[in-house]
């Protein structure tokens, strides 16, 4: 009988069976704003080594092009990133909102010449939180989250503390961005991990390929979490959760 025990529980240590930490979900409401609208956005024209021969501000297109389909498919794969934490964002509601855009014109030019100017940056956000119309979905039973066309800066995304909310541009078209002479374009799912970091109260990293890098377009943040971060994402959601 010992001989056989001792045989189950070396077997049970070979395969390194460990009990695994339960999955802690948060509830996230979609909000996909409606609007159809033009915007201005400079152009520029660059030879081959990246140098700005010309520059033109023309009217483009700002028109919601999201479906349910695709945030669906966005949130698989931000809950795959996120599950070596074993945290899950679970989507509770997809639904379509009107905007607001009796001032839309005020802030219509997109400047990507802005990149180190945050204070364009604030005030880009200050009108998506009018565009958005947020106050009309404003609950404490989980996160609000928007996608908008693109944000009116050159930032990819952002999560308002303030105000509980998450902003996501759904465009991944490639800039010019004529401050670092570099092309960049956001990647929407990884933006998204990145910025619900913050939500479970993680702060900017500066670890190579780590999901909360603080990185600029088109950079590769990686989506490795520390045992640290983990640890306190967790017990951060567990504390809104009720769990600890």
């Amino acid at each position: 009988m010992n001989k056989i025990l001792s045989i189950i529980i070396l077997v049970f240590l070979s395969i390194n069976i460990t009990v695994a930490e339960e999955v802690l979900r948060l509830p996230i409401y979609v909000h996909i704003v409606e609007i159809d609208e033009n915007i201005k956005q400079t152009q520029y024209e660059v030879d081959s080594n990246d140098k700005i021969t010309s520059s033109s501000i023309k009217m483009t297109p700002y028109k919601t092009s999201v479906t349910r389909e695709i945030v669906k498919k966005d949130f698989l794969k931000l809950n795959k990133i996120w599950s070596q934490a074993n945290i899950r964002f679970h989507i509770r509601d997809i639904n379509f909102t009107k905007s607001e855009t009796k001032n839309f014109k005020k802030y219509s030019e997109l400047a990507f010449k802005n990149y180190d100017n945050y204070s364009y940056i604030d005030s880009s956000l200050r009108h998506l939180l009018e565009i958005i119309d947020h106050k009309r979905h404003d609950n404490d039973r989980g996160i609000n989250t928007y996608y908008v066309p693109t944000m009116l800066a050159d930032i990819c995304g952002a999560w308002d503390n303030d105000n509980n909310i998450m902003m996501i541009g759904f465009s991944e078209e490639k800039q010019f961005n004529p401050s670092v002479k570099l092309y960049g374009k956001c990647n929407r799912v990884e933006t998204l991990a990145h910025e619900f970091g913050h939500t479970v109260q993680l702060d900017h990293s500066d670890i190579s390929q780590n999901l909360m890098m603080s990185t600029g377009l088109d950079v590769d943040m990686g989506t490795n979490l520390t045992k640290e971060q983990i640890t306190e994402a967790r017990k951060f959601m567990k504390k809104v959760l009720g769990l600890d």
